[in-house]
């Protein structure tokens, strides 16, 4: 309503491929004081989510003939959309440290998509150690690496390591961000921070190509950003989340214990029940769906057939009050398969 009184023009009216500068100002200064991340406006550009930002960043840096590296398990409609472009696709598994550089092959990976301060879905984040290795790879085999930050607002305790695109001194890293984690999927704002030197050819692509990031939130999200209401309603979502992530961690522990354990990383959105192989994680996910409860086989996050079995548990949708009893009906559905 504040915009629609005071610049209207701004709800319907696209200056700039990039999307709403004044956005653009706004998330710069988020990112630099929240991750660590220093850009610019110019470098900025607003997509219809992380899906879209992740696509474009594949799109900017790997052509035909090309090969990506892969997170497994991993965000499957990245690993769709490199499918579908024929690109070769090396598989980064996970240790300790996290995620592990891709295997040496033909041509290095042209871009690495990686999630080192939450690795999706399993947890944890990337160890220092990793992180410059990353680095040093991308810097020596002229690759890119394409950082999915997808939800490092959500820690509930100590503070998190930078950004991979704060430390990166080569210029090789292409940082995505979201707003969709703390609103809704509906609003459909995603964002990428390019290096400078793509930035040229972001700016003839997305004027050939256009972008679908609707125009409309935009310029209200900067004046929320602006106003500070943004970080007031991030400070009350994160106490709100980091409550049932306890409860629901005490509940997990207590009643699913003889199944499996959650680690803990005190950070996100969902955690990872793991499964021993006599509970298949797709066919428990199905039979606990039937019973009301939402939560998704591990399997289906992953490349390798077998490599895991468990459950992707989300908590931060579900009041604190009503997670024992749910976890009690999952331990429910979960003892049907050891009887």
């Amino acid at each position: 309503a504040q915009v629609a009184r005071s610049t209207p023009d701004a709800l319907h009216h696209a200056s700039d491929s990039f999307g709403d500068f004044e956005l653009r100002r706004q998330i710069t200064r988020h990112v630099q004081e929240w991750r660590g991340v220093e850009t610019s406006p110019e470098q900025i550009v607003i997509t219809a989510g992380s899906g879209e930002a992740l696509e474009l960043a594949l799109d900017l840096t790997c052509h035909a003939g090309d090969a990506v590296a892969l997170e497994d398990p991993g965000y499957a409609p990245v690993r769709r959309f490199a499918r579908a472009r024929g690109w070769e696709i090396r598989w980064m598994h996970n240790d300790a440290a996290g995620t592990c550089l891709p295997a040496a092959g033909r041509l290095p990976a042209r871009a690495m998509v990686l999630t080192p301060s939450h690795l999706f879905p399993l947890g944890g984040v990337m160890a220092p150690a990793r992180r410059g290795q990353f680095l040093q790879l991308a810097a020596q085999t002229d690759s890119w690496i394409i950082e999915d930050d997808f939800d490092s607002e959500f820690r509930y305790a100590g503070r998190p390591l930078p950004a991979l695109a704060a430390i990166d001194r080569a210029g090789r890293t292409i940082y995505v961000g979201s707003f969709s984690k703390l609103f809704s999927q509906g609003i459909r704002i995603g964002f990428l921070a390019l290096p400078m030197a793509l930035v040229p050819l972001a700016r003839r692509r997305l004027k050939r190509e256009g972008t679908r990031a609707s125009l409309v939130p935009q310029r209200p999200l900067a004046r929320f950003m602006e106003q500070g209401s943004y970080m007031r309603h991030l400070r009350r979502v994160r106490r709100r989340y980091a409550r049932r992530y306890g409860v629901f961690m005490h509940e997990t522990a207590a009643q699913l214990g003889a199944f499996g354990q959650i680690a803990r990383h005190d950070a996100g959105m969902s955690a990872v029940l793991p499964l021993p192989a006599i509970i298949p994680d797709a066919q428990a996910a199905s039979t606990a769906a039937k019973e009301g409860i939402g939560c998704l086989p591990l399997s289906g996050y992953c490349a390798r057939m077998g490599a895991h079995n468990g459950l992707v548990m989300g908590f931060c949708a579900t009041p604190s009050r009503e997670i024992p009893g749910i976890i009690g009906r999952l331990r429910a559905v979960l003892a049907q398969y050891l009887q």
